[in-house]
């Protein structure tokens, strides 16, 4: 059985007390330790649904929305942490015999990462769409620049409450 939120917080509280973060850090803490609650209290109850649900949450007729469903499935797919995703350009994404996408991680690590053929079809489409060169960033925010980690958590969090309208096992949980 899952521990209850109550331990949850006093865990996630000493942490923050052993470690003494900056403000910006102790909110990525946080954010981190309820996203492992969450997938920790999900796992085996209908996970992929669950998944399915947010990733089909934005509206792919507008533009941030096409581009939101592409970046979830993106992460979804690589396992690519936020930064890596963000970092990533157009010139980076290889659709060709065997798709992969080029990722630049911790410690300036690269690796190359198979695309599902979902995926690739869904990059193949934002790529089209977006015309943008091989050094333009993959995923830009409304402005044209790189997208952030606090926009794509604002992006997120609107898909999860969108999705927690059609998936009651989500309403239920969050």
């Amino acid at each position: 059985k899952s521990p209850s939120i109550s331990v949850q917080a006093k865990t996630v509280k000493q942490q923050i007390d052993e470690e003494q973060p900056e403000f910006s850090d102790l909110e990525q803490l946080a954010k981190d330790q309820i996203a492992k609650f969450i997938i920790r209290k999900f796992k085996g109850h209908g996970m992929t649904m669950l998944i399915e649900a947010i990733l089909q949450a934005p509206d792919a007729q507008t533009w941030s929305g096409h581009r939101d469903r592409v970046l979830f499935s993106m992460l979804y797919n690589t396992g690519a942490r936020v930064s890596e995703a963000i970092g990533v350009n157009v010139g980076h994404v290889r659709l060709d015999r065997t798709p992969h996408v080029e990722l630049l991680g911790k410690g300036r690590k690269q690796r190359a990462v198979p695309l599902w053929k979902s995926t690739a079809r869904e990059l193949s489409r934002w790529i089209r769409e977006c015309g943008a060169s091989s050094d333009a960033p993959l995923f830009p925010n409304r402005t044209g620049r790189r997208l952030t980690r606090f926009g794509v958590a604002r992006r997120l969090a609107l898909s999860v409450a969108t999705a927690a309208r059609s998936c009651s096992s989500l309403r239920r949980k969050c």
